[in-house]
């Protein structure tokens, strides 16, 4: 949940709660982890508060930006999921890699 649902900040559900999970999601899909680490509650709400995660560099630009923007704070935040949508359909596409399907070869262990 965004810091604003934690009783850190206490407002309505609104969608740029959504949009801060979106950006936890994309984060840990291109890192391969969550943002934040802490074994606390504590620690890890101030961390989620008030502490930006660290993007590695072999990410692209676009996808650092979407991510830090995802978790600013409220009024600097994304204010609707299109506006991540326009800038995801305007990112390079990798090429698809086309081939034939590999045929499995079996050999028993006498054979050679």
């Amino acid at each position: 949940l965004s810091p604003s649902k934690h009783g850190l900040e206490v407002r309505r559900y609104n969608f740029q709660t959504d949009i801060f999970a979106f950006g936890i999601v994309y984060y840990e899909l291109l890192m391969g982890h969550t943002p934040w680490h802490d074994y606390s509650s504590e620690g890890f709400l101030y961390k989620v508060c008030n502490k930006t995660p660290f993007i590695i560099n072999g990410s692209s630009l676009t996808a650092k930006h979407i991510i830090k923007k995802c978790l600013e704070d409220q009024k600097q935040r994304f204010q609707n999921i299109s506006e991540i949508e326009d800038i995801v359909y305007k990112m390079p596409r990798k090429a698809r890699i086309t081939r034939t399907p590999s045929q499995p070869q079996l050999y028993r262990a006498t054979e050679n």
